[in-house]
């Protein structure tokens, strides 16, 4: 992440955050913006934020307001709180920053995207920045104190893998490369069966992430503390492309800060213009600490699920290319996925058992008798047959060979011992069992970092 260029390009917070006034936050920092004004200014805020959190300007609470002391971390984050400020600024009415430039080092523009300088302004304790942040900051700590503990609900946030390894720059191939004995193994069984690669791939990527996320402040991985969750398990969910986790949170639990929630915007339950979801957000400011405990992170990987020949995989299967058979009250049952005629490209589960032809779930209970979706109470009692490759328009099948559980525990064992190795994690993680398993890794620099 860039950082700003000199100190003259960064922005800080002025001198008026040293004192703020007694009864704070019930009596408002002095903003100079009537409350009219403000709550303009913090609606559109709010509504910048579901449509991008990261370009809102409530970023800019991550950081503890002390005078003279960054507002930002780095460069991109102060590029977008300045555009997206200046966007505000001109829906509401009001006029926009003076001596917004271009950060530049040695003369020449310094860039956080492949097409955008960095940005700041002349006076970098510009009052209009440190008032519009005044703003934010006493509506959060006023929604903060209006939702009493014993209101505060679980909630629930999806996190994709790769936005975790992302953090670390190893990758999965390359770690799998540290082992010439495994590599091999994987590499000619993948010859005839790509899946069979995709899921000893995503052993790893799913180990690495669940390492991190277990050993890592959650605001440190997601490059913020001011963080979206949800009510809704299921929505979080669908935010991880079926190729993550889910964290829950008990905000009273943690002494999170709520910043904002459905209870005082209604319009934070309304339909997403973006995922066209009723996503139900709450906005949490995490402390800098914060872990997420092993027991509240729940696997949604189907890669990872069919691998280890987890029942959960069955309700994750989401593409047409592939099939899941198993076992449920005593019944083969194959699923597949295919397009829907109703509505335009949306993906509906068939099941189909007993050589009859591929029916929809409600269909499937009427003929049969019980619902073929596995459910908490039925998932102990389903096991997975098998995986199967499709193509579309085409009734043929090519079943994938299973992954043997001793190779499942080397591919875990050798990503925790990289990632030991190149100090990403601590080496308390490997237990006894691990430390048997004879697993080579010697990592190669250039192999296991990306450039």
């Amino acid at each position: 992440m860039t950082k700003t260029s000199t100190s003259s390009d960064t922005l800080v917070f002025d001198e008026h955050w040293k004192h703020p006034p007694s009864g704070w936050p019930a009596a408002p920092l002095q903003t100079g913006f009537s409350p009219k004004v403000a709550d303009r200014i913090i609606k559109e805020s709010l509504r910048e934020w579901v449509r991008s959190p990261s370009r809102s300007l409530f970023r800019a609470l991550k950081n503890t307001p002390s005078p003279g002391a960054p507002i930002f971390d780095n460069l991109l984050d102060q590029t977008r709180f300045l555009v997206s400020l200046n966007s505000v600024l001109s829906k509401c009415k009001l006029e926009k920053l003076q001596g917004t430039r271009p950060v530049t080092r040695n003369g020449r523009p310094v860039m956080v995207a492949e097409s955008s300088p960095g940005l700041t302004i002349s006076d970098v304790r510009d009052p209009k920045v440190n008032n519009i942040i005044r703003c934010l900051a006493t509506y959060a700590a006023r929604q903060n104190v209006a939702v009493p503990n014993h209101e505060r609900r679980r909630l629930y946030r999806g996190i994709r893998t790769h936005d975790v390894w992302g953090s670390i720059g190893i990758t999965a191939t390359n770690i799998l490369a540290s082992d010439i004995e495994l590599l091999s193994h994987v590499s000619s069984a993948s010859r005839t069966d790509s899946v069979y690669e995709n899921m000893a791939l995503s052993i790893i990527q799913r180990e690495a992430a669940f390492q991190l996320l277990t050993s890592r402040p959650l605001g440190s991985l997601s490059e913020s503390t001011i963080l979206s969750f949800t009510a809704q398990k299921k929505m979080a969910e669908y935010f991880t492309n079926n190729i993550g986790f889910v964290v829950s949170v008990d905000p009273a639990a943690y002494g999170f800060s709520i910043v904002s929630s459905p209870a005082a915007e209604p319009f934070l339950e309304e339909k997403n213009p973006v995922s066209l979801k009723n996503e139900a957000v709450t906005i949490l400011k995490l402390p800098d600490e914060f872990v997420v405990p092993e027991s509240n992170i729940f696997d949604c990987d189907f890669d990872y699920l069919a691998a280890t020949n987890d029942s959960r995989a069955i309700n994750l299967l989401s593409s047409s290319y592939r099939g899941i058979t198993y076992n449920i009250a005593g019944k083969e049952v194959t699923k597949t996925m295919s397009f829907s005629n109703k509505g335009r490209g949306k993906l509906l589960a068939l099941y189909s058992a007993d050589g009859k032809d591929p029916m929809t779930g409600r269909e499937f209970l009427g003929e049969f008798g019980f619902s073929p979706v596995p459910t908490p109470k039925t998932i102990q009692d389903t096991s997975i047959v098998s995986i199967f490759k499709r193509q579309s328009h085409s009734t043929k099948t090519e079943h994938c060979e299973r992954i043997p559980e001793d190779l499942i525990d080397r591919l875990k064992t050798l990503t925790k011992k990289v990632l030991i190795e190149r100090g990403v994690i601590p080496e308390c993680v490997l237990s006894e069992h691990d430390q048997s398993l004879n697993i080579q890794c010697s990592v190669n620099e250039e192999l296991s970092v990306n450039p």
